[in-house]
């Protein structure tokens, strides 16, 4: 019968095999923090989070060069500009030369009067004929452009000058110098340019953002002209480039150390590859797991994978410190295994509770915490056993001075108490303003390139990214109906300078019901051919020569209706996607905002707009919405995971004191770790929660230790394993608190002071030597 050790290396070999295959041949890093936020609860914050990572705004570089003339930026704009247009890799490159493509050009022109706002019944009266032939008999003496005079035979009228214009006064804009989009103080020409990648593709914005500083450094020729970005593209690569270089410096930062402590701790190679191997496996099944589960591993939770540096690595340290000389692993596993299973179990019941959250990144954290630490367990549990470790180890350099801290000074006791209640209550006076939901706050970027981000939106006069408004339909015919009666609304709101402007698809393109109302009041052609020649007179204009402009309305009455989808592919569809998005079987439409000046007076006027489904958005609200909601998700969560873990805790100790021993030092470490953040004068967020999941984690596994009925050397064996656990998990969260990103840096300075007032309370509150301890 084969040796059952061999049946558990087999087993385990089998097992990382797969592991290994999905973590190097299936895994991506994803670093862009949308995909670590929560996912909508309602249709309102699934279309916003949808414009994170789909929306056309997530794909707009905002760019201005400075530092030369008005006339040689003005050049160089135009130069740079060009070049751009020639590569695949760019929509739309905008800056101020040509609104609208030639195809889309033509399609307005063929569609014009259906599409222009001016066409109602008197439109084609011959009063109004003969008032706008004598506008054109003006214009012939005016200095017109040579193709607003070709227009005259086709367009008399001047419908298509009138829809070109309005489209145009939907852009605001910027000033104009030499034909390009310049700021007021003309310092800088401005630009914008749509990728063709969508916005979270990180890669392909990668290579567009080198393509565009390969062609501005060829365009300025040597010139000392900057260039100056900004986006939701370039907001997404700083944020993967900081994300990395955090976690590869934190990563090996942290195994340098744990590697340089357990080799000083047990200067034995052996027992530092026996440490490393739970704490190496845990954190290759974690990443695989996740990826399998979410396709992806954020790049945040990939730097928390150290962090079970702190805690998976406590495993095999409990082993080690507990071996008796002579003897091997196994016997110290099955002594010390009843604790350390217990200490597992309540650890998993919380991650538990956050990996089954719809917040994206809490339920990556969750799961790969759980997978992490059980797989460590495991292999503490079955693989280290099998090791033949039987031979004499040299005895732990601090166990010769373990026994000094194993006194209690009552003084001490009671100081250390004491400074625990009033950290505690002094949480509790400042719960008013605790907690933060504002995601921005998450974010690792500069406050430099988010407030060069609103000077460039500015100087461009865009549309204001914090407000909008939603409509919500079942067809895109009826979306724009509403629009279009929106529209009385806010051109009064306009009026009153509630706001400066708006943008809504149906400035763009009417509904088809609107442009069959339109199509309905072109006259027939006799009649319209009469009524020209009674415009007729008096003026020096041939009848022959409106031939075009006859035959353009007669077309007109046949055309069908133009539709969004026919628009897709023009610089007008570029536009459109931005405004109408659909949403499970509805049709979703955005009307930006402009500079709103009082935005609870248009929340006011909106409401009394008899327009069903009509929603004022006010971004920074919603998306604090948003994170609060899962915030009191989470709290809900691990209230009721508490629970479980008090119940698991009192049936597997069986020992209502022996009980309360573990779990009053945990509470109080977990009030003075969410107090911390408080007194240093941080606000609490989501990933606080996480951490102080965390430290009750490792703060149970101390506890439940410290607690254990030992004598003499077992006792001074269990206080080393725990000085050196407590150790390696206070430097390695202490790095996460040196940490530049918010995330980590909240997670790190949480769990820090946790830590170590759980590894302290625990101390007290244990029995020493079979004497009564605190309790």
């Amino acid at each position: 019968m084969p040796d059952k050790r061999y049946l558990v290396f087999l087993a385990w070999g089998l097992f990382f095999i797969l592991v290994f295959y999905q973590v190097f041949a299936r895994t991506s890093i994803r670093s862009d923090m949308s995909a670590f936020l929560p996912a909508g609860v309602n249709k309102e914050q699934r279309l916003l989070l949808q414009g994170l990572h789909q929306g056309p705004a997530s794909r707009i570089w905002l760019m201005a060069l400075e530092g030369e003339t008005p006339e040689v930026l003005a050049a160089v704009s135009k130069d740079f500009a060009f070049r751009l247009r020639e590569s695949d890799q760019f929509l739309q490159v905008l800056n101020g030369e040509e609104l609208l493509d030639q195809a889309t050009r033509d399609q307005l022109f063929e569609w014009r009067y259906l599409l222009s706002p001016r066409v109602d019944e008197a439109y084609f009266s011959v009063q109004s004929l003969k008032k706008a032939l004598q506008d054109r008999l003006d214009d012939l003496g005016s200095p017109l452009s040579s193709f607003e005079k070709e227009l005259i035979p086709s367009d008399p009228t001047a419908a298509f000058i009138d829809l070109i214009l309005a489209l145009g006064s939907l852009d605001r804009g910027p000033e104009y110098f030499n034909g390009v989009w310049f700021s007021e103080d003309r310092k800088q020409a401005l630009l914008l340019v749509d990728t063709r990648a969508e916005g979270m593709d990180l890669d392909a914005q990668q290579r567009a953002y080198d393509t565009i500083l390969r062609q501005f450094n060829k365009a300025r020729e040597g010139a000392a002209i900057r260039l100056v970005a900004s986006g939701a593209p370039l907001f997404a690569l700083e944020s993967r480039s900081k994300i990395r270089q955090e976690s590869q410096r934190l990563s090996l930062m942290a195994t340098l150390f744990m590697l340089l402590f357990m080799g000083w701790v047990y200067r034995s190679p052996r027992r530092l590859l026996l440490t490393a191997l739970p704490l190496a496996g845990g954190i290759l099944a974690a990443i695989a797991c996740v990826s399998f589960l979410f396709d992806s591993v954020h790049g945040i939770t990939l730097a928390f994978g150290i962090t079970l540096m702190g805690v998976a690595v406590d495993y095999p340290v409990h082993v080690l410190s507990h071996v008796h000389r002579g003897e091997g692993l196994r016997q110290a596993v099955d002594r010390i295994w009843p604790t350390l299973r217990l200490g597992v179990l309540t650890t998993l019941m919380g991650y538990a509770a956050m990996s089954m959250t719809k917040f994206t990144g809490l339920a990556q954290l969750g799961v790969f915490s759980m997978a992490g630490l059980l797989v460590a367990a495991l292999i503490t549990r079955t693989l280290l056993p099998a090791i033949r470790d039987t031979r004499d180890q040299p005895q732990p350099y601090l166990m010769s001075v373990i026994g000094y801290l194993d006194v209690r000074p009552p003084l001490l006791v009671r100081l250390s108490l004491l400074l625990v209640v009033i950290a505690v209550l002094a949480f509790v006076a400042r719960q008013g303003d605790s907690w933060s939901d504002d995601i921005a706050e998450l974010s690792p970027l500069a406050p430099e390139l988010r407030d060069q981000d609103r000077q460039l939106r500015a100087q461009m006069q865009a549309p204001e990214p914090r407000y909008l408004l939603m409509l919500s339909a079942e067809s895109t015919n009826e979306l724009l109906l509403d629009l279009e009666a929106l529209e009385s609304t806010l051109d009064r709101a306009v009026g009153m300078g509630y706001l400066s402007g708006y943008q809504s698809a149906a400035k763009i393109i009417p509904s088809v019901t609107t442009q069959r109302q339109r199509q309905a009041m072109l006259p027939e052609a006799e009649v319209l051919s009469q009524r020209l020649d009674e415009a007729l007179l008096e003026l020096p204009f041939r009848h022959a020569l409106f031939e075009p402009f006859l035959a353009a309305v007669e077309q007109a009455k046949t055309l069908d209706p133009l539709e969004l989808k026919d628009l897709e592919q023009g610089s007008l569809g570029i536009r459109l996607a931005g405004l109408v998005r659909p949403i499970d079987d509805h049709v979703v439409g955005v009307v930006q905002l402009s500079q709103v000046e009082d935005p609870s007076q248009m929340e006011k006027m909106l409401s009394e707009a008899d327009i069903q489904g009509l929603m004022f958005i006010d971004l920074k609200r919603a998306t604090n919405q948003i994170v609060d909601t899962f915030r009191l998700e989470a709290i809900d969560r691990i209230l009721w995971a508490s629970v479980l873990i008090v119940l698991i805790l009192m049936f597997g100790l069986r020992d209502p004191v022996r009980g309360l021993r573990v779990l009053l030092p945990i509470i109080l470490a977990v009030g003075l770790a969410a107090s911390v953040p408080i007194l240093t004068g941080h606000r609490l967020n989501l990933f606080h929660l996480v951490s102080l999941l965390l430290v009750a984690g490792i703060g149970l596994d101390y506890a439940l230790f410290f607690s254990r009925p030992d004598n003499g050397k077992e006792r001074l064996r269990t206080l080393h394993a725990l000085v050196v656990c407590s150790t390696s998990t206070l430097v390695v969260f202490a790095m996460l608190a040196a940490s530049s990103i918010p995330v980590l840096q909240a997670i790190g300075m949480t769990v820090t002071s946790g830590v170590l007032s759980a590894f302290i309370l625990s101390w007290i509150f244990a029995r020493r030597n079979n004497q009564a301890g605190f309790l």
